[in-house]
């Protein structure tokens, strides 16, 4: 299985090939609802990809993670990056904007979570060095940094070291340049 896949995305990543034929081998691989638009230079790299109906990727988009679910209805932005070990999970009517990166240290633990109709608004660094969860609703604002993982000072001396997830309930909204540190659970409804 994987030289098959490594075989088609070398053919796809030279774009020599009609794009109603990138699409068929897609579908060869990958289980992929109507409607599915991969752009220029986009690679998704898992063995297990489900893709909803009405599906657009852009251009120069990467995502890679051992399991990849997106849901109907999602629309993913040019120049983004997602990464994550386990899972990378989008929900239906999602929009990750362009220019965000979801990624960091990868363990064998971290894994990135988004409800139903979340937004993610360009220029966003989503570390996923642990479970980062975005429930349904969440509107995370441009320029918005959340970390999974922090320390700097020496540890050893009693400064912090944290590695913890972060969950973001239901509706929440955080609006442009927020920083959120780990291990933080932003209630329901909250406005930050």
């Amino acid at each position: 299985m994987q030289l098959k896949v490594r075989i088609i995305f070398r053919l796809v990543e030279l774009n020599l090939l009609p794009e109603f034929i990138k699409l068929k081998l897609v579908r060869s691989i990958w289980s992929v609802g109507k409607d599915f638009k991969i752009g220029k230079n986009s690679f998704i790299f898992s063995n297990n990809v489900f893709i909803g109906h009405n599906v657009t990727i852009g251009d120069n988009v990467i995502i890679r993670a051992n399991e990849v679910k997106i849901g109907n209805d999602t629309f993913i932005y040019k120049d983004t990056s997602i990464t994550a070990t386990v899972k990378v999970h989008i929900g239906d009517e999602c929009v990750i904007a362009e220019n965000v990166i979801v990624g960091g240290g990868q363990r064998n633990d971290s894994s990135f979570s988004m409800g139903k109709r979340v937004h993610v608004y360009p220029f966003c660094y989503l570390n996923t060095t642990r479970p980062l969860i975005l429930e349904d609703g969440v509107g995370i604002g441009g320029g918005t940094y959340i970390f999974t993982h922090g320390s700097w000072q020496d540890a050893y001396e009693g400064f912090p070291f944290v590695y913890a997830p972060v969950t973001i309930k239901k509706n929440a909204w955080l609006p442009w340049r927020v920083f959120v540190m780990p291990g933080v659970t932003i209630g329901e409804e909250a406005t930050i």
